[in-house]
């Protein structure tokens, strides 16, 4: 297909796998990959909010890898590009709180919140709500004491699965591609996961 008739969502998905193939285990683009990106963007002429989403979207594949050092990285330089990514917020909020990191978890998972009601995306700022609240009903002193002896982990992997952000980011990345397309970001909606978009 030629360049000019490419969705934005294929021309993400294009980017995506230009970004794996170069991206190192550390989430850090060698010099060669950074070349071939500009190179490709060249052609694509994908705004910062575009390439933002690819960032994040393998930002998430590395974080479902358990590679959190990565998929924070990515997540990072999605901010960066665009710092009105609420799901890169959101994968980054939970990152920081998986490493114990409250306070800088709940300030990025607000951050992420409040995007997301901007971009009238109710039911994900929802789920960010219910990760909030179960961050702070476990910020107790038993929490304290299991930390202390390195046992929070074991913990929090039983309770924590139903409250992670990757169904909710996951939405957002796909409804995101899916209103790419026309330009029109301030009217993104909640969708079902049925209607998923996912560039390889």
């Amino acid at each position: 297909m030629p360049e000019s008739n490419k969705t934005n969502s294929e021309k993400i998905g294009e980017y995506k796998q230009v970004l794996k193939k170069f991206l190192r285990r550390d989430g850090i683009i060698n010099e060669q990959g950074k070349t071939e990106l500009q190179l490709l963007n060249q052609h694509f002429k994908l705004d910062n909010r575009c390439i933002a989403l690819a960032y994040n979207s393998v930002g998430y594949e590395q974080l479902s890898s358990d590679n959190s050092d990565a998929a924070y990285m990515l997540f990072s330089t999605a901010i960066d590009l665009y710092e009105e990514t609420p799901a890169a917020h959101a994968g980054r909020g939970d990152i920081l709180y998986n490493q114990g990191k409250r306070k800088e978890a709940i300030k990025e998972l607000e951050r992420a919140k409040e995007l997301f009601k901007q971009q009238k995306m109710s039911q994900e700022a929802i789920q960010i709500d219910k990760y909030l609240d179960f961050i702070n009903k476990n910020d107790n002193i038993w929490n304290k004491v299991l930390i202390t002896f390195g046992f929070r982990d074991l913990r929090r992997n039983k309770q924590h699965s139903s409250y992670s952000s990757k169904p909710i980011i996951n939405n957002y990345y796909n409804n995101d591609l899916r209103y790419s397309n026309n330009g029109n970001f301030a009217n993104l909606v909640s969708d079902n996961a049925s209607q998923e978009i996912n560039p390889k």
